[in-house]
């Protein structure tokens, strides 16, 4: 990702909160991206959670728990959220120069 792109990346909503995933879903494709959420395994939020991540190459994990604020529950998940990211950036190949595959 070229050095200006980062302004491309910082997306806000309505009340100035950052919106993290349209900053994912604005981040190339091919850069390791984990979302993690309470809200995915809810059905009511299927179509909202459709629209960002169809055709896209970003990770959902599903929280079990509301993770408004830290306890024993939510830094597990989170962790495994770090680990998560720290073996796709470890395992991921950039492209080769030459033809596409």
């Amino acid at each position: 990702m070229q050095p200006g792109n980062c302004k491309a990346l910082c997306h806000f909503r309505n009340d100035r909160r950052p919106d993290s995933a349209a900053a994912m879903k604005a981040a190339p494709f091919g850069l390791p991206k984990l979302l993690i959420s309470s809200a995915v395994a809810m059905p009511i939020h299927a179509e909202q959670f459709a629209k960002y991540f169809a055709l896209k190459d970003i990770t959902v994990m599903h929280a079990v728990v509301d993770t408004v604020g830290m306890n024993a529950l939510v830094q597990r998940i989170a962790l495994n959220g770090a680990n998560a990211i720290s073996g796709m950036v470890e395992g991921s190949e950039f492209p080769r120069t030459g033809n596409p595959p």
